[in-house]
């Protein structure tokens, strides 16, 4: 399995060797698509920190709702969403 170095390097070299105008300037487009649709750091909220032992604690109670049947199906949560939607 290459490495994402690796990759780049390869695309790299491939560009390098283009000879079509048409070729480049999709490649330009494609450039300036992921620079404007991939979020910066900046923009994504950070994930709050949670020690092991909140972790752990929460995948318990999570699986203890489960044992005691305190779910929702996909259903059942698309259909409450719907009637926010409405309200």
């Amino acid at each position: 399995m290459m490495n994402t170095q690796t990759r780049k390097l390869e695309i790299i070299e491939q560009v390098l060797h283009l000879e079509s105008e048409e070729a480049l300037a999709i490649i330009e487009q494609a450039l300036e698509m992921l620079q404007t649709s991939i979020p910066s750091e900046d923009d994504i909220p950070a994930m709050p920190l949670r020690s092991k032992q909140e972790i752990t604690d929460r995948l318990a109670q999570a699986e203890d709702d489960v044992r005691a049947g305190r779910t929702f199906t996909t259903q059942e949560v698309l259909a409450r969403i719907e009637q926010q939607r409405g309200a």
